[in-house]
Protein backbone atom coordinates (compact mmCIF):
# COMPACT_ATOMS: atom_id res chain seq x y z
CA UNK A 1 0.00 0.00 0.00
CA UNK A 2 1.37 3.41 -0.96
CA UNK A 3 2.24 5.66 1.94
CA UNK A 4 0.43 8.90 1.16
CA UNK A 5 1.74 10.50 4.37
CA UNK A 6 5.40 10.05 3.56
CA UNK A 7 7.35 13.28 3.88
CA UNK A 8 8.15 14.64 0.45
CA UNK A 9 11.64 15.86 -0.39
CA UNK A 10 12.30 19.55 -0.16
CA UNK A 11 12.12 21.57 -3.33
CA UNK A 12 14.53 24.39 -4.05
CA UNK A 13 13.38 27.85 -5.00
CA UNK A 14 15.94 30.52 -5.71
CA UNK A 15 15.72 34.19 -4.97
CA UNK A 16 14.12 36.09 -7.82
CA UNK A 17 17.33 37.82 -8.89
CA UNK A 18 19.34 34.58 -8.95
CA UNK A 19 16.91 32.62 -11.11
CA UNK A 20 14.72 35.04 -13.04
CA UNK A 21 16.79 38.21 -13.33
CA UNK A 22 19.20 36.90 -15.98
CA UNK A 23 16.21 35.84 -18.05
CA UNK A 24 14.36 39.12 -17.48
CA UNK A 25 17.42 41.24 -18.23
CA UNK A 26 18.04 39.49 -21.55
CA UNK A 27 14.56 40.42 -22.75
CA UNK A 28 14.15 44.05 -23.78
CA UNK A 29 10.86 45.75 -23.03
CA UNK A 30 8.45 46.70 -25.80
CA UNK A 31 10.16 50.09 -25.88
CA UNK A 32 13.48 48.37 -26.63
CA UNK A 33 15.11 49.25 -23.29
CA UNK A 34 16.49 46.47 -21.09
CA UNK A 35 15.31 47.41 -17.60
CA UNK A 36 17.62 46.22 -14.83
CA UNK A 37 17.56 47.43 -11.20
CA UNK A 38 20.33 49.89 -12.01
CA UNK A 39 18.55 51.15 -15.13
CA UNK A 40 15.26 51.48 -13.22
CA UNK A 41 16.91 53.85 -10.74
CA UNK A 42 17.53 56.26 -13.65
CA UNK A 43 13.75 56.63 -14.07
CA UNK A 44 12.66 59.58 -11.92
CA UNK A 45 9.27 58.06 -11.01
CA UNK A 46 10.68 54.65 -10.05
CA UNK A 47 13.58 56.30 -8.20
CA UNK A 48 11.13 58.47 -6.27
CA UNK A 49 9.00 55.49 -5.23
CA UNK A 50 12.01 53.39 -4.23
CA UNK A 51 13.68 56.24 -2.36
CA UNK A 52 10.48 57.17 -0.51
CA UNK A 53 9.65 53.66 0.71
CA UNK A 54 13.20 52.70 1.67
CA UNK A 55 13.85 56.02 3.42
CA UNK A 56 10.64 55.83 5.44
CA UNK A 57 11.38 52.24 6.52
CA UNK A 58 14.89 53.29 7.51
CA UNK A 59 13.91 56.44 9.38
CA UNK A 60 11.02 55.12 11.48
CA UNK A 61 12.22 54.04 14.95
CA UNK A 62 11.53 50.47 16.11
CA UNK A 63 10.73 49.83 19.76
CA UNK A 64 10.77 46.60 21.72
CA UNK A 65 7.64 46.74 23.89
CA UNK A 66 6.37 44.65 26.82
CA UNK A 67 2.67 44.22 27.51
CA UNK A 68 2.00 44.64 31.23
CA UNK A 69 -0.49 42.67 33.30
CA UNK A 70 -2.42 45.88 34.02
CA UNK A 71 -2.83 46.45 30.25
CA UNK A 72 -0.08 49.04 29.92
CA UNK A 73 2.95 49.06 27.67
CA UNK A 74 6.60 49.51 28.57
CA UNK A 75 9.52 50.04 26.22
CA UNK A 76 12.43 47.64 26.73
CA UNK A 77 15.35 49.90 25.92
CA UNK A 78 17.90 47.29 27.04
CA UNK A 79 16.54 44.55 24.80
CA UNK A 80 19.07 43.50 22.09
CA UNK A 81 16.47 44.07 19.35
CA UNK A 82 15.87 47.67 20.44
CA UNK A 83 19.61 48.33 20.55
CA UNK A 84 20.46 46.72 17.19
CA UNK A 85 17.66 48.41 15.27
CA UNK A 86 18.03 51.93 16.67
CA UNK A 87 21.79 52.01 17.26
CA UNK A 88 24.56 50.27 15.33
CA UNK A 89 23.58 46.84 13.99
CA UNK A 90 27.27 46.22 13.31
CA UNK A 91 30.36 48.36 14.04
CA UNK A 92 30.26 49.66 10.45
CA UNK A 93 26.50 49.73 9.87
CA UNK A 94 23.78 51.66 11.70
CA UNK A 95 20.48 49.93 12.29
CA UNK A 96 18.56 52.56 10.33
CA UNK A 97 20.92 52.24 7.39
CA UNK A 98 20.51 48.46 7.54
CA UNK A 99 16.72 48.73 7.37
CA UNK A 100 16.91 51.19 4.50
CA UNK A 101 19.29 49.06 2.44
CA UNK A 102 17.45 45.78 3.08
CA UNK A 103 14.20 47.46 2.02
CA UNK A 104 15.96 48.78 -1.08
CA UNK A 105 17.11 45.24 -1.93
CA UNK A 106 13.56 43.93 -1.51
CA UNK A 107 12.21 46.65 -3.80
CA UNK A 108 14.80 45.95 -6.49
CA UNK A 109 15.20 42.17 -6.17
CA UNK A 110 12.08 40.95 -4.39
CA UNK A 111 13.79 39.98 -1.13
CA UNK A 112 16.27 41.60 1.26
CA UNK A 113 18.39 39.69 3.76
CA UNK A 114 20.26 40.34 7.01
CA UNK A 115 22.17 37.66 8.92
CA UNK A 116 22.04 37.50 12.72
CA UNK A 117 25.49 36.95 14.22
CA UNK A 118 25.40 35.25 17.62
CA UNK A 119 27.96 35.04 20.43
CA UNK A 120 27.22 33.01 23.51
CA UNK A 121 23.72 32.35 22.24
CA UNK A 122 22.90 36.09 22.08
CA UNK A 123 22.54 38.09 18.87
CA UNK A 124 25.33 40.68 18.81
CA UNK A 125 25.23 41.99 15.23
CA UNK A 126 23.13 42.05 12.06
CA UNK A 127 24.99 41.80 8.73
CA UNK A 128 23.34 42.72 5.46
CA UNK A 129 23.69 40.11 2.68
CA UNK A 130 23.46 40.75 -1.07
CA UNK A 131 20.29 39.27 -2.53
CA UNK A 132 22.12 37.40 -5.27
CA UNK A 133 24.21 35.52 -2.67
CA UNK A 134 21.22 33.86 -0.98
CA UNK A 135 19.08 30.97 -2.20
CA UNK A 136 16.14 29.46 -0.38
CA UNK A 137 15.13 25.82 0.07
CA UNK A 138 11.45 25.56 0.93
CA UNK A 139 9.90 22.37 2.26
CA UNK A 140 7.08 21.40 -0.07
CA UNK A 141 4.73 20.35 2.73
CA UNK A 142 5.48 22.60 5.68
CA UNK A 143 6.86 25.67 3.89
CA UNK A 144 9.81 25.79 6.30
CA UNK A 145 12.69 27.66 4.63
CA UNK A 146 16.40 26.92 4.77
CA UNK A 147 18.82 29.54 3.49
CA UNK A 148 22.06 28.91 1.63
CA UNK A 149 24.58 31.75 1.53
CA UNK A 150 27.28 31.76 -1.13
CA UNK A 151 30.80 32.16 0.30
CA UNK A 152 33.57 34.27 -1.20
CA UNK A 153 35.97 31.33 -1.25
CA UNK A 154 33.38 29.17 -2.99
CA UNK A 155 30.69 26.83 -1.77
CA UNK A 156 27.72 27.69 0.40
CA UNK A 157 26.85 27.94 4.07
CA UNK A 158 23.48 26.73 5.33
CA UNK A 159 21.65 29.15 7.64
CA UNK A 160 18.56 28.42 9.73
CA UNK A 161 15.48 30.60 9.39
CA UNK A 162 16.04 31.55 13.05
CA UNK A 163 19.14 33.51 12.01
CA UNK A 164 17.99 35.08 8.74
CA UNK A 165 15.98 38.30 8.56
CA UNK A 166 14.10 37.83 5.29
CA UNK A 167 12.06 40.85 4.15
CA UNK A 168 9.94 39.92 1.15
CA UNK A 169 8.02 42.06 -1.28
CA UNK A 170 4.53 40.87 -2.21
CA UNK A 171 4.90 37.30 -3.43
CA UNK A 172 8.68 37.62 -3.20
CA UNK A 173 8.64 39.40 -6.57
CA UNK A 174 10.38 42.67 -7.21
CA UNK A 175 7.88 45.49 -7.89
CA UNK A 176 10.61 47.13 -9.95
CA UNK A 177 10.83 44.14 -12.29
CA UNK A 178 7.05 43.86 -12.43
CA UNK A 179 6.95 47.51 -13.54
CA UNK A 180 9.70 47.07 -16.13
CA UNK A 181 7.44 47.80 -19.13
CA UNK A 182 6.10 50.99 -17.57
CA UNK A 183 9.61 52.05 -16.55
CA UNK A 184 10.96 51.27 -20.03
CA UNK A 185 8.29 53.42 -21.68
CA UNK A 186 8.97 56.28 -19.24
CA UNK A 187 12.68 56.16 -20.07
CA UNK A 188 11.91 56.05 -23.78
CA UNK A 189 9.69 59.13 -23.46
CA UNK A 190 12.48 60.91 -21.61
CA UNK A 191 14.97 59.92 -24.31
CA UNK A 192 12.56 61.15 -26.98
CA UNK A 193 12.33 64.54 -25.27
CA UNK A 194 16.10 64.76 -24.96
CA UNK A 195 16.57 64.08 -28.65
CA UNK A 196 13.80 66.54 -29.55
CA UNK A 197 15.38 69.45 -27.70
CA UNK A 198 19.05 68.49 -28.03
CA UNK A 199 19.50 70.89 -30.95
CA UNK A 200 16.88 73.43 -30.01
CA UNK A 201 13.89 71.30 -30.94
CA UNK A 202 12.77 69.78 -34.21
CA UNK A 203 13.34 71.64 -37.55
CA UNK A 204 10.87 74.46 -37.96
CA UNK A 205 10.26 73.53 -41.58
CA UNK A 206 11.57 72.14 -44.87
CA UNK A 207 12.83 73.96 -47.97
CA UNK A 208 11.39 72.54 -51.21
CA UNK A 209 12.75 73.15 -54.72
CA UNK A 210 10.91 72.69 -57.98
CA UNK A 211 13.83 70.92 -59.69
CA UNK A 212 16.56 68.58 -58.58
CA UNK A 213 19.70 70.27 -57.31
CA UNK A 214 23.27 69.04 -57.01
CA UNK A 215 24.88 68.26 -53.69
CA UNK A 216 27.07 71.32 -53.94
CA UNK A 217 24.07 73.56 -54.59
CA UNK A 218 22.14 72.05 -51.66
CA UNK A 219 25.11 72.57 -49.37
CA UNK A 220 25.42 76.19 -50.48
CA UNK A 221 21.68 76.82 -49.88
CA UNK A 222 21.84 75.15 -46.46
CA UNK A 223 24.81 77.29 -45.40
CA UNK A 224 23.12 80.47 -46.60
CA UNK A 225 19.85 79.61 -44.82
CA UNK A 226 21.60 78.81 -41.52
CA UNK A 227 23.61 82.02 -41.77
CA UNK A 228 20.47 84.08 -42.30
CA UNK A 229 18.02 82.30 -40.00
CA UNK A 230 19.98 80.08 -37.61
CA UNK A 231 21.03 80.79 -34.04
CA UNK A 232 20.43 84.39 -32.95
CA UNK A 233 19.12 85.25 -36.41
CA UNK A 234 15.90 83.22 -35.98
CA UNK A 235 12.75 85.21 -36.67
CA UNK A 236 14.21 87.29 -39.53
CA UNK A 237 12.28 87.61 -42.77
CA UNK A 238 13.07 84.77 -45.18
CA UNK A 239 13.65 85.60 -48.88
CA UNK A 240 13.14 82.67 -51.27
CA UNK A 241 14.00 82.56 -54.96
CA UNK A 242 14.32 80.07 -57.74
CA UNK A 243 10.92 78.52 -57.08
CA UNK A 244 11.84 77.48 -53.50
CA UNK A 245 9.07 76.93 -50.95
CA UNK A 246 9.19 76.76 -47.16
CA UNK A 247 6.92 74.11 -45.63
CA UNK A 248 6.60 74.49 -41.81
CA UNK A 249 6.46 71.31 -39.71
CA UNK A 250 3.55 71.13 -37.28
CA UNK A 251 3.60 69.08 -34.09
CA UNK A 252 1.62 65.84 -34.29
CA UNK A 253 -1.05 64.94 -31.74
CA UNK A 254 1.39 62.61 -29.98
CA UNK A 255 4.02 65.36 -29.79
CA UNK A 256 1.54 67.88 -28.40
CA UNK A 257 0.53 65.38 -25.68
CA UNK A 258 4.12 64.60 -24.69
CA UNK A 259 3.74 65.99 -21.17
CA UNK A 260 0.43 64.16 -20.69
CA UNK A 261 2.12 60.91 -21.71
CA UNK A 262 4.93 61.46 -19.24
CA UNK A 263 2.49 62.26 -16.41
CA UNK A 264 0.54 59.10 -17.21
CA UNK A 265 3.70 57.01 -16.90
CA UNK A 266 4.45 58.51 -13.49
CA UNK A 267 0.98 57.46 -12.32
CA UNK A 268 1.36 54.01 -13.90
CA UNK A 269 4.70 53.37 -12.15
CA UNK A 270 3.36 54.68 -8.83
CA UNK A 271 0.60 52.03 -8.96
CA UNK A 272 3.16 49.22 -8.85
CA UNK A 273 4.60 50.60 -5.61
CA UNK A 274 1.27 51.59 -4.06
CA UNK A 275 2.20 55.27 -3.82
CA UNK A 276 -0.09 58.23 -4.47
CA UNK A 277 1.12 60.29 -7.48
CA UNK A 278 0.88 63.36 -5.24
CA UNK A 279 3.95 62.06 -3.38
CA UNK A 280 5.85 62.13 -6.71
CA UNK A 281 4.96 65.71 -7.60
CA UNK A 282 1.89 65.05 -9.78
CA UNK A 283 -0.29 67.78 -8.30
CA UNK A 284 -3.05 68.01 -10.92
CA UNK A 285 -6.39 67.81 -9.13
CA UNK A 286 -4.79 67.99 -5.68
CA UNK A 287 -6.11 70.22 -2.91
CA UNK A 288 -4.83 71.11 0.53
CA UNK A 289 -7.00 68.43 2.14
CA UNK A 290 -6.06 65.52 -0.12
CA UNK A 291 -2.41 66.54 -0.06
CA UNK A 292 -2.53 66.35 3.75
CA UNK A 293 -4.21 62.95 3.47
CA UNK A 294 -1.35 61.68 1.28
CA UNK A 295 0.69 60.96 4.41
CA UNK A 296 -2.08 58.77 5.80
CA UNK A 297 -2.50 57.05 2.44
CA UNK A 298 1.24 56.39 2.29
CA UNK A 299 1.09 54.70 5.69
CA UNK A 300 -2.17 52.81 5.18
CA UNK A 301 -1.89 51.60 1.60
CA UNK A 302 1.86 51.34 1.05
CA UNK A 303 4.18 51.46 4.06
CA UNK A 304 1.95 49.41 6.39
CA UNK A 305 2.50 46.27 4.33
CA UNK A 306 6.26 46.75 4.51
CA UNK A 307 6.05 47.44 8.26
CA UNK A 308 4.22 44.15 8.74
CA UNK A 309 6.79 42.28 6.67
CA UNK A 310 9.62 43.87 8.67
CA UNK A 311 7.98 43.25 12.06
CA UNK A 312 7.36 39.59 11.23
CA UNK A 313 10.90 39.06 9.91
CA UNK A 314 12.50 40.77 12.90
CA UNK A 315 10.31 39.08 15.52
CA UNK A 316 11.11 35.68 14.03
CA UNK A 317 14.85 36.24 14.54
CA UNK A 318 15.28 38.75 17.37
CA UNK A 319 12.61 37.45 19.75
CA UNK A 320 12.47 33.98 21.28
CA UNK A 321 9.26 31.99 21.52
CA UNK A 322 9.20 32.57 25.29
CA UNK A 323 9.57 36.33 24.81
CA UNK A 324 6.73 36.45 22.32
CA UNK A 325 4.56 34.38 24.64
CA UNK A 326 5.34 36.76 27.52
CA UNK A 327 3.97 39.75 25.57
CA UNK A 328 7.17 41.21 24.08
CA UNK A 329 6.70 42.59 20.57
CA UNK A 330 8.39 44.93 18.09
CA UNK A 331 6.55 47.95 16.75
CA UNK A 332 7.38 50.79 14.37
CA UNK A 333 6.55 54.29 15.58
CA UNK A 334 4.68 55.89 12.70
CA UNK A 335 3.93 59.28 14.27
CA UNK A 336 6.45 60.91 11.92
CA UNK A 337 4.29 59.96 8.90
CA UNK A 338 1.01 61.06 10.44
CA UNK A 339 2.42 64.14 12.20
CA UNK A 340 0.37 66.43 9.94
CA UNK A 341 -2.78 64.73 11.22
CA UNK A 342 -1.72 64.28 14.85
CA UNK A 343 -4.22 66.92 15.93
CA UNK A 344 -7.11 64.86 14.50
CA UNK A 345 -5.79 61.73 16.23
CA UNK A 346 -5.55 63.37 19.65
CA UNK A 347 -8.93 65.07 19.21
CA UNK A 348 -10.66 61.78 18.38
CA UNK A 349 -9.04 60.07 21.36
CA UNK A 350 -10.06 62.95 23.65
CA UNK A 351 -13.67 62.67 22.53
CA UNK A 352 -13.67 58.89 22.96
CA UNK A 353 -12.14 59.11 26.43
CA UNK A 354 -14.54 61.87 27.41
CA UNK A 355 -17.51 59.56 26.81
CA UNK A 356 -18.58 56.01 27.68
CA UNK A 357 -16.36 54.43 24.98
CA UNK A 358 -12.70 54.40 25.99
CA UNK A 359 -10.81 54.71 29.22
CA UNK A 360 -7.64 56.78 29.42
CA UNK A 361 -5.78 53.46 29.66
CA UNK A 362 -7.25 52.40 26.29
CA UNK A 363 -6.08 55.64 24.70
CA UNK A 364 -2.62 55.29 26.21
CA UNK A 365 -2.41 51.72 24.93
CA UNK A 366 -3.27 52.97 21.43
CA UNK A 367 -0.25 55.29 21.69
CA UNK A 368 1.99 52.65 23.33
CA UNK A 369 2.29 54.78 26.48
CA UNK A 370 2.92 53.37 29.98
CA UNK A 371 0.00 52.57 32.26
CA UNK A 372 -1.02 55.16 34.87
CA UNK A 373 -2.80 54.29 38.08
CA UNK A 374 -6.48 55.24 37.87
CA UNK A 375 -6.52 55.48 34.08
CA UNK A 376 -8.65 52.33 33.82
CA UNK A 377 -11.80 54.23 34.86
CA UNK A 378 -14.36 55.63 32.42
CA UNK A 379 -15.16 59.35 32.52
CA UNK A 380 -18.70 59.76 31.14
CA UNK A 381 -20.04 63.21 30.25
CA UNK A 382 -21.23 65.34 33.14
CA UNK A 383 -24.79 64.55 34.22
CA UNK A 384 -24.73 60.94 33.01
CA UNK A 385 -24.11 57.75 34.90
CA UNK A 386 -21.21 55.41 34.22
CA UNK A 387 -22.31 52.25 32.36
CA UNK A 388 -22.81 49.15 34.46
CA UNK A 389 -20.15 46.48 34.33
CA UNK A 390 -20.59 43.78 31.73
CA UNK A 391 -20.99 41.09 34.40
CA UNK A 392 -24.03 42.86 35.83
CA UNK A 393 -25.57 43.49 32.41
CA UNK A 394 -25.24 39.82 31.51
CA UNK A 395 -26.56 38.60 34.83
CA UNK A 396 -23.32 36.84 35.67
CA UNK A 397 -22.85 38.34 39.10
Amino acid sequence: MKNWFRRQPATETRALDAEMYPWLMMLPTASGIQVTPQVALRCSAANGCIRLISSVLGDLPVHAMQRQEDGGRERLRDHPADRLLNDFAAPWLHGRELRREVTLAALLHGRGYALAVRAGGEIRELHMLPSHAVTVDVDEWTGEPTYKVALKAGGTREVSWRDMVDVKALGGQSPTMLAREAIGLALELEKHGSKLWANGGRPSGVLKFAKQMSDAALERVRAAWQSAHGGDNSGRTAILEGGAEFDPIALTSTDSQYLENRRHQVTEIARFYGISPIMLGVLEGSTFNNSEAAGRQLLTYCVQGWLTAWANALSRVLLTEDERASGIYLTFKTEAITAADIKSLYESLRQAVGGPIMTPADARNALDLPFLQGSENLYPPQGTNAPAQASKDNGNE
